[in-house]
């Protein structure tokens, strides 16, 4: 049986001047997938990553520490 993996949470922005977060939580992926440059990569490299958690407990702190109401899932 395959084993699950844990949810990575990454809040990220657009550049480093923008002041709105945004919050993208990955399933079965590697936190290495997210943070390292790729030629497609999950989040654009030019986006600035504020924070990156493993598990799920992350997406209720961000979600209050940044403000944030929706998230996407991938």
């Amino acid at each position: 049986m395959k084993e699950s993996k844990p949810k990575v949470v990454v809040v990220w922005r657009k550049s480093a001047k923008a002041n709105k977060r945004y919050m993208t939580v990955f399933n079965d992926i590697r936190v290495d997938d997210v943070l390292t440059e790729k030629r497609n990569p999950l989040i654009p490299n030019e986006y600035v990553l504020d924070e990156v958690g493993v598990g799920s407990s992350f997406i209720i702190d961000y979600q209050h520490k940044y403000k944030i109401n929706k998230y996407n899932t991938l």
